[in-house]
């Protein structure tokens, strides 16, 4: 699973006022299932029903799935009469997690009967609380749970919401249940208060905002990597393959993109100006790779051997601490000067 950055902005329109898991997007795709495997086609609100639940609804709106090709994908994998058809085309990736989706059914509607029994909410906290700031252990914080179709394995999360792929989450489940909504719920909550306090202030540029953004991300990603990337390195995990290929990139990129932010910040700090966006900070290559997981993970891991890991997490609302513990942890020679100055000047606006 390649990890892919933030869904645009205009998604976070999915938030709701229940605390709680929805499931409405998959249990809308399955009743969708159980008429096509009896070559049936649903009706138009049943297709409806689909299109609309609210994590369905927010990738389709946000361009990641396309409600026309969800609909002729499905018809196409699960009505027997299309099967002649099936057997002779080359799918593409999306058809092709439909076919998983498929042969998979009998786990993803035991995991799902499962987490309707049991609920998600204490498995979560369990697993997240250590890693928050003591103020944000907070049961009303607790983000909703979105479980649906993403077309391929996904999760994400936004302020006040999770979205997880319901494959995804049921693979996972068998081998740490709810670990991949903890994940995801850490996200949700720092980027709700980091959303919060940056709107707090009013002097505060855009490029600077970006950032912020920045390095709350790599914080995010690094901590949020304690919670569940132990449990994708075991026996029959379906991330197995990309934890090989992440630890090979970060031991390959890792200390090149600590270099090239420390080059960055202290730019910035010469020229008491940010000059470059949130969009070329992930998309250059040269300061994160794996949407931040590189190399926010390879700073977090550092700190954690240092014996500093309760300063980061006392401070994980911080975009700024990061970097300044991880300074720490290398004896203050992994940024220079300069960037560190940088920083609190920034941390003040």
């Amino acid at each position: 699973m390649k990890l892919r950055s933030l869904l645009p902005a205009a998604l976070l329109l999915l938030c709701a006022s229940v605390r709680a898991q929805n499931m409405s997007a998959i249990d809308a795709y399955l009743q969708l299932t159980d008429a096509l495997k009896q070559n049936v086609m649903p009706a138009p609100a049943k297709w409806t029903a689909f299109f609309t639940a609210p994590a369905q609804y927010a990738y389709i709106a946000g361009g990641l799935l396309d409600s026309a090709k969800l609909k002729a994908d499905m018809q196409l994998v699960y009505m027997p009469s299309n099967k002649p058809r099936l057997d002779t085309l080359h799918l593409d990736d999306q058809q092709q997690y439909h076919l998983q989706y498929k042969q998979e059914e009998p786990l993803i509607r035991a995991s799902l009967a499962e987490m309707k029994r049991l609920g998600v909410r204490d498995s979560i906290k369990k697993m997240l609380f250590p890693y928050l700031p003591e103020r944000l252990r907070k049961d009303s914080l607790l983000p909703v749970q979105y479980l649906f179709f993403a077309g391929f394995q996904d999760s994400r999360g936004l302020p006040g919401s999770a979205m997880n792929d319901m494959l995804l989450t049921a693979r996972l489940n068998r081998i740490k249940y709810a670990v991949a909504m903890a994940h995801e719920a850490l996200h949700s909550i720092i980027l709700m208060d980091f959303t919060h306090r940056t709107q707090q202030k009013r002097g505060i540029q855009s490029n600077e905002f970006g950032l912020f953004q920045f390095l709350s991300n790599l914080s995010q990603e690094g901590i949020a990597d304690l919670i569940d990337k132990q449990y994708w390195i075991m026996p029959g995990s379906p991330c197995l393959q990309d934890m090989q290929e992440m630890n090979q990139d970060e031991t390959r990129f890792a200390p090149g993109c600590v270099r090239q932010l420390d080059t960055l910040l202290r730019q910035c700090w010469e020229k008491k100006t940010v000059d470059v966006t949130y969009e070329d900070l992930f998309s250059s290559g040269k300061y994160a790779a794996w949407g931040g997981h590189i190399p926010g993970r390879y700073m977090v891991q550092l700190i954690r051997k240092k014996g500093l890991l309760p300063r980061l997490i006392a401070r994980a609302d911080d975009p700024t601490a990061l970097i300044e513990i991880y300074q720490q942890a290398t004896g203050g020679k992994g940024f220079s000067k300069e960037s560190i100055l940088f920083l609190q000047e920034l941390r003040k606006c």
